[in-house]
């Protein structure tokens, strides 16, 4: 799933699963934007960084959120996430 440069995103409910990219983020790749991410599952994505989800100059908002199984790495980069019983 790519996001245009600026656009905010809610998941809700939902699986990001098995998905791949030759660039960056596998499964949610956001610029100077809004995730937020609640009661879904991000697993087995593959790219070549963030796999699970990629983001540059956003915010990330998690709960109840399993990411898992990404490869290279499940959410790039992997700070400045406020997360609530999971991320």
């Amino acid at each position: 799933m790519i996001l245009e440069e600026g656009a905010d995103l809610v998941v809700a409910g939902s699986s990001i699963e098995g998905n791949k990219a030759t660039a960056e983020g596998g499964g949610i790749s956001i610029i100077r934007g809004t995730v937020v991410v609640k009661l879904s599952d991000i697993i087995n994505n593959k790219a070549s960084e963030g796999s699970g989800i990629w983001r540059l100059d956003s915010h990330l908002y998690c709960e109840r959120v399993s990411i898992s199984g990404n490869y290279p790495g499940n959410v790039y980069p992997p700070y400045n996430i406020q997360s609530k019983s999971g991320c």
